[in-house]
């Protein structure tokens, strides 16, 4: 058997042929198949891995959140109880001479219009007032 160097050179251009033939066809369609795929895996990996992070920041805002609700909440409750024991502080010394002024106020009152009834039939008498009741005097400066 004897080797033709022309059959060697056309099996040659037609194993280059084939080869090319077999790539465009075959190899480079596979190719883009497996590289499409592993895009797909690498971006669903990468989505699970940023969907992970959102859910660790959206607990870390929501206890952050409820942490300052309750701080604030706490501290709405101390301004309220520092407010009230404030204005006991402030309207306790105000009530007792209040309550006394008021008794004494009473007993000027009635003494005023058992004077003032008895100028009335006198006939001379002026007008003002003490509290809500109008008290006749001539001579009592007003209460309180």
């Amino acid at each position: 058997m004897r080797i033709e160097p022309w059959i060697v050179l056309l099996q040659a251009v037609n194993f280059l042929v084939l080869v090319y033939v077999l790539y465009r066809v075959l190899y480079k369609p596979v190719l883009e198949v497996l590289d499409r795929r592993q895009y797909a895996r690498d971006a669903d990996a990468r989505a699970k891995a940023t969907q992970a992070a959102a859910d660790e920041a959206r607990a870390a805002a929501e206890q952050a959140r409820d942490a300052v609700a309750a701080e604030r909440a706490q501290l709405l409750a101390d301004a309220c109880t520092a407010a009230a024991a404030e204005r006991e502080r402030l309207l306790a010394p105000r009530r007792a001479p209040r309550s006394l002024q008021a008794t004494d106020c009473t007993s000027r009152e009635l003494a005023r219009e058992r004077e003032a009834a008895l100028q009335e039939a006198q006939g001379g008498w002026r007008t003002w007032r003490c509290g809500s009741r109008a008290a006749w005097s001539t001579t009592s400066p007003p209460c309180g």
